[in-house]
C-alpha cells in the first residue's frame, strides 16, 4: 500500500453507498456596501462641497443617565476619525429639540456612516454640505 492510503482513516461501516454529505459553508459577514444604502441616499455626494456636516439625531429614552452615555458613545466614536468635515447632534425629546453643533474637524467616511447606522439607525444619519457664513 502506498503511504497515503496506509495513512488514511478507515471508512464507517456502510457508508460505501451513502451520497457524499455536503459541508456547511459559513455565511460571510455583509460587506460594508452592503451595509448602507447606495451614496446618492446618504447625500455623501457632495464632491463640489469643500467640507459636509454630519447630523446625528438622537431620540432622548427618558433615561437621562442612559441618553448621555449614549450621546457621549457616539461623540468619542465620531471623533476617532479626525478631518475637515464637521458634525452635529440633533436631539429630539417630547417637547423640544436641540441642534448641537461641534467645531471639532472629522473625517466622513464609509466606516464611520456604517458603525452610525448599526448604532443609531440609517434613518438618524444625514450630511449635507457644509454653509460656511
Amino acid at each position: 500500500l502506498p503511504v497515503a492510503e496506509a495513512d488514511a482513516p478507515p471508512a464507517p461501516p456502510g457508508d460505501d453507498d451513502a451520497p457524499p454529505v455536503a459541508e456547511a459553508e459559513a455565511e460571510a459577514p455583509p460587506a460594508e456596501d452592503d451595509l448602507l444604502p447606495p451614496a446618492e441616499d446618504l447625500a455623501i455626494a457632495f464632491p463640489d462641497a469643500p467640507r459636509r456636516r454630519l447630523v446625528v439625531t438622537l431620540e432622548a429614552t427618558g433615561d437621562t443617565v442612559r441618553d448621555k452615555l449614549r450621546v457621549r458613545r457616539v461623540y468619542h466614536h465620531i471623533m476617532a476619525y479626525p478631518g475637515d468635515d464637521r458634525f452635529a447632534f440633533y436631539i429630539r425629546e417630547a417637547d423640544r429639540s436641540y441642534l448641537i453643533e461641534y467645531p471639532e474637524g472629522i473625517t466622513i467616511g464609509r466606516e464611520l456612516l456604517a458603525w452610525l447606522q448599526q448604532t443609531v439607525g440609517a434613518e438618524h444619519v444625514r450630511i449635507e454640505p457644509l454653509v460656511v457664513e
